[in-house]
């Protein structure tokens, strides 16, 4: 299997999505500014979301701060463009919304509207930001307006964005720049959190084991079975990996893209590595970064791609490191040290976001029984949860032939089964580099 959306069967979806609402979120004109935070479930969505939101909102913030030169005396009812800036949020959904839910949508509309109260809420954030668990294969990659770009021949010439990200050369035989190519969105920012599977399989069981909607009503060893052969909600976790990897095997815009004055070139920066630097502004200390060969890559600032690859036990073990990545990839270029480091930081850790929980337990789905959507988000918890499990059916009576051998087997047996290693080192050898194919291959084999 190739990493081609056609090789995927069709993703299973929870009852508060329709397949109409699908092929809306496909069609969805892209923004330069947009920002979809992507995950399969239980890998870090939520924490992710607080992170980015929060960060875009300090930015905001500060760079109000800036714009008015730190004049404390200034009459605050001067800045009438202040006047609809969110400065907090009651919930991380009213900011950053579930993509792919039904209710998101405007009713009766093929070409797929947001509704109201979405549009409303990302007009005063002055930016769209949404969570989605689709695959890469899956979200739109098309312009959202007719621009201009420049021909061969030095012409200019108007095209239209939704045609953009669709135009294919048929230059290569084998095809591989047609399937890259359609794999390139025009504008936009896409970050992808991925997670040890094993923690993802017994998070999501909890999870679905305890929702209203699409509950699962098994026993762990029937929902680890079912999630490895792609029979919940949004489908088989590898397929869901290699999707994006697929996409990390390109990441860049598409070669059409007609922006003038975005900053999308192939600017060579010769450090080799991600650092925090700080330039001062108003006497302080404004976070910027040096961006050189790293992850994302040695040739094109991560800035200036469309995707980045977070790991969860990455941000367990370096949460700033990985916010510098963020904060550098969403050219947020106003955020002072000092305040990332006294206020924004300890807002991340799972204890502030336990104590105030109500602005991240989901409000699409109804919970069961007082269910508290964050739990402890140890790392290992459900590797020892598989290597404990006996690989038996829900009623105790052998199947498969597993006799008494652990669920952590069975998933060894099925990864190696389905190839993944093996399909990501053919992506490296079509453009994947070698620090995103262990990234992808630590989610799976769990060894950072």
């Amino acid at each position: 299997m190739s990493s081609t959306s056609s090789t995927f069967p069709p993703m299973p979806l929870l009852p508060i999505t329709s397949q109409r609402t699908i092929e809306k979120c496909k069609k969805l004109p892209l923004r330069q500014s947009d920002v979809f935070v992507c995950s399969y479930p239980k890998s870090g969505t939520t924490w992710t979301q607080h992170i980015i939101l929060s960060l875009i909102l300090a930015d905001v913030r500060h760079r109000s701060y800036v714009s008015r030169g730190n004049d404390e005396d200034e009459d605050e009812d001067d800045d009438d463009d202040d006047d609809d800036v969110v400065v907090d949020y009651d919930h991380v959904s009213s900011l950053a919304p579930f993509f792919e839910i039904d209710s998101h949508w405007e009713d009766g509309d093929d070409d797929g509207i947001l509704n109201a109260n979405v549009r409303y809420n990302h007009d005063r954030l002055g930016r769209r930001v949404f969570n989605t668990h689709l695959r890469w294969d899956m979200l739109p990659k098309e312009g959202d307006r007719v621009g201009r770009r420049r021909t061969d021949d030095d012409d200019v010439v108007v095209v239209d964005d939704r045609q953009r990200a669709t135009t294919i050369d048929d230059d290569d035989d084998d095809g591989r720049r047609r399937d890259s190519t359609r794999t390139m969105p025009s504008r936009g920012k896409f970050v992808y959190v991925v997670r040890h599977l094993p923690d993802v399989c017994a998070s999501f069981y909890h999870h679905l084991s305890s929702q209203v909607e699409g509950r699962y009503d098994r026993g762990f060893v029937s929902f680890a079975r079912d999630w490895m052969d792609g029979n919940v909600p949004f489908g088989s976790p590898l397929h869901h990996l290699l999707s994006y990897a697929g996409g990390f095997s390109v990441n860049r815009y598409h070669p059409d893209n007609c922006d003038d004055d975005d900053d999308r070139d192939t600017t060579i920066v010769s450090s080799s590595s991600t650092s925090s630097t700080s330039s001062t502004t108003h006497g302080r200390n404004i976070i910027s970064t040096t961006t050189g060969k790293n992850i994302d890559s040695g040739i094109i600032p991560p800035r200036q791609r469309p995707l980045l690859l977070l790991s969860y036990e990455r941000m367990k073990s370096n949460l700033r490191g990985e916010v510098l990545r963020i904060i550098d990839f969403l050219g947020l270029e106003h955020i002072p040290e000092e305040a990332l480091d006294d206020e924004i930081l300890p807002m991340f850790d799972f204890r502030y976001m336990r104590e105030n929980s109500i602005m991240f337990q989901p409000r699409s789905v109804t919970w069961l029984n007082g269910f508290q959507f964050l739990r402890m988000g140890i790392v290992g918890d459900g590797t020892k949860m598989m290597m404990e499990t006996t690989a038996r059916d829900d009623n105790h009576s052998d199947d498969c032939g597993e006799g008494g051998s652990s669920l952590m087997t069975q998933y060894r047996d099925w990864v190696n089964s389905e190839g993944y290693h093996p399909r990501i080192s053919e992506l490296m050898r079509n453009g994947l580099d070698e620090e995103t194919a262990r990234r992808f291959n630590a989610a799976v084999s769990c060894v950072d």
